[in-house]
């Protein structure tokens, strides 16, 4: 896992402009996102707690990076529009 810096700066860009052009696609990303790639990690956790592998840690932090960064992302855009609207739910 050389470059996990690499893929969470790409997912950040493209999360950012998913909220920017799409609100729809963005949330529902982020809806589904967070939550499989923080499973993810618990399962992997815990595996590893059980029974110790070769991964590397950069495995740990790229996993909780790929659940992080989009709740932070939604929050940060959330915040910044006063509150998003959801108008893509109304119709």
């Amino acid at each position: 896992m050389k470059y996990y810096r690499e893929i969470l700066l790409a997912e950040a860009v493209v999360f950012i402009l998913l909220w920017l052009t799409n609100e729809y696609l963005a949330s529902l990303l982020t809806f589904v996102a967070v939550p499989v790639f923080f499973s993810i990690l618990a399962i992997s956790l815990l595996a590893e707690l059980f029974d110790r592998s070769r991964v590397g840690r950069q495995y740990f932090i790229l996993m909780l990076g790929l659940s992080v960064i989009p709740a932070v992302i939604f929050l940060c855009m959330y915040a910044a529009s006063g509150g998003t609207t959801f108008d893509w739910a109304r119709q």
